[in-house]
C-alpha cells in the first residue's frame, strides 16, 4: 500500500478572524476572546486557542467564524475528526460564500488527513474518506471557482482514490491466486490421506500371515517413505502461504503434519523390521494427524474465501486567509470503527463504494472547475 502522504503537498487554508457578528452588549467580550485565541494560535499554543474560542462561543454561540477558527486550532492539534465537525458547523452557519467554501475545503483536508492515520489494511475506510474529501473539494470549487487550492487538492485526492482502487484490485488478484493455491494444497492433502489409509490397510493384511509368508515389507516401507516426503513438501508449501499470525489455521495444520511425519517415520522403521502390527498403529496415528491438518486447513481456506485482501510539511496554517501546508483524510464519528478491512472482498468494495459515492455527493452536479486566482 502506498502511503497517502506520498502523493504530494496538500494546501490548508485557515482563516482566523477577529470580527464576530453579535449584539453590541457582548461584542467587546467576544471580540476579546477571539483576539486572544488568534494570538495563541499564532504562537502555536493550540490548547489556549481552543479554550479562548470556546469562551467566545459561550457569548456568541453558533458564530460561523469562531467555529471555523476553533476547527483550525483542532486541526493543528491533530484532532481531525473534531476539526471536521467544527468546519461542518461553520459551513452550515456561514453567512457568506467565501467562508462556506473554505469550510468545505478544510473539511476535505480533515477527511484526507485522518485517512492517512488509518491502518493500511483498512482499504474500505480509506476509500470512503477520500471520496468524502473529493466531495468537499468539489463543493468548495462550486462555491468559489477561483479557489486554486481546492482545485489542487482535488486532483491529489483523485490520484489517491485511483491508487487505492488499484491496490484493491491487486489484493483481489492476490487473494484469488492464494485461494487457488490453497485449494490445490487441500486436494493434495486429501489424496495423501487416501494413500496413507490404503497403505495402512495393506499393512493390516500382513499382520496375520506367518513369518515365512511375509514379503514385500521393503516395498511397503518405500511407499511409506514416499508419502512421508510428499507430506514434508506440502508442509513447506503451506509455510510459504501461511499468514503472519503464530496461531493461524495454516500454522496449526502444519503442526499436525509434523506429527504425521513423525508417525510415518516410526511406521517406516517398523516395516523394515518387519513389525506390521506396530507399523499399522503408527500409520493410523499418521492418518489421524493428517485429517486434523486437513480440518484446520479447510477452516483457514473458508475464512480466506471471504477476504480481500498529501504530505504534511510541518508548517502551521496561516491566519487571515493565508496558506500553509497540510495533508490528507478523516473519518466522521458515526463511522469510526476498528480495523476490519481484512474481511472484505475488494471487488465488492469497489462496486459498493461506486454506488455509495453517488448517494454521498454533497451537491448534485458539482464538478471540478478550473481556477485562476491563487489563495
Amino acid at each position: 500500500m502506498i502511503p497517502l502522504k506520498t502523493i504530494g503537498k496538500i494546501i490548508f487554508i485557515c482563516l482566523a478572524v477577529s470580527e464576530v457578528f453579535i449584539t453590541p452588549v457582548s461584542a467587546k467580550s467576544s471580540a476579546d476572546w477571539v483576539a486572544e485565541g488568534n494570538r495563541a494560535y499564532d504562537a502555536q499554543k493550540m490548547d489556549e486557542a481552543v479554550s479562548a474560542y470556546d469562551k467566545a462561543l459561550e457569548t456568541a454561540p453558533g458564530d460561523a467564524r469562531v467555529l471555523f477558527n476553533k476547527g483550525c486550532a483542532l486541526y493543528m492539534k491533530n484532532d481531525y475528526e473534531g476539526a471536521r465537525d467544527f468546519f461542518e458547523k461553520a459551513a452550515l452557519k456561514a453567512g457568506d460564500v467565501s467562508l462556506e467554501a473554505r469550510s468545505h475545503f478544510n473539511m476535505g483536508n480533515a477527511e484526507l488527513k485522518t485517512g492517512e492515520n488509518l491502518n493500511e489494511t483498512d482499504m474500505k475506510k480509506r476509500l470512503e474518506a477520500v471520496e468524502r474529501s473529493i466531495a468537499h473539494y468539489e463543493k468548495a470549487l462550486a462555491l468559489d471557482p477561483k479557489m486554486n487550492a481546492a482545485a489542487h487538492n482535488l486532483e491529489m485526492a483523485r490520484t489517491t482514490l485511483q491508487k487505492i482502487q488499484e491496490q484493491i484490485q491487486r489484493q483481489q488478484a492476490e487473494a484469488e491466486k492464494r485461494k487457488q493455491q490453497q485449494e490445490k494444497m487441500q486436494k493434495d492433502l486429501q489424496d495423501l490421506i487416501e494413500q496413507q489409509q490404503k497403505l495402512s490397510n495393506k499393512t493390516r493384511g500382513k499382520e496375520n500371515q506367518s513369518a515365512d509368508s511375509r514379503h514385500n515389507s521393503e516395498e511397503l516401507a518405500r511407499n511409506q517413505s514416499e508419502i512421508k516426503n510428499k507430506i514434508k513438501e506440502l508442509s513447506q508449501k503451506m509455510a510459504q502461504s501461511a499468514g503472519k499470525g503464530k496461531d493461524d489455521s495454516m500454522g496449526k495444520a502444519r503442526s499436525h503434519l509434523t506429527q504425521a511425519v513423525d508417525n510415518q517415520e516410526k511406521a517406516e522403521d517398523k516395516l523394515n523390521q518387519p513389525d506390521y502390527a506396530d507399523a499399522r498403529k503408527e500409520q493410523e496415528k499418521a492418518t489421524d494427524a493428517m485429517k486434523k491438518a486437513l480440518s484446520e486447513f479447510q477452516g483457514d481456506g473458508q475464512n480466506q474465501s471471504g477476504k480481500s485482501q498529501g504530505e504534511n510539511s510541518g508548517q502551521p496554517p496561516e491566519q487571515q486567509a493565508g496558506q500553509g501546508q497540510a495533508a490528507e483524510e478523516d473519518k466522521p464519528s458515526d463511522q469510526k470503527q476498528s480495523a476490519d478491512m481484512g474481511t472484505e472482498d475488494p471487488q465488492k468494495i469497489l462496486e459498493e463504494e461506486y454506488k455509495n459515492r453517488q448517494r454521498r455527493q454533497i451537491h448534485e452536479g458539482i464538478g471540478h472547475r478550473p481556477v485562476e486566482k491563487d489563495w
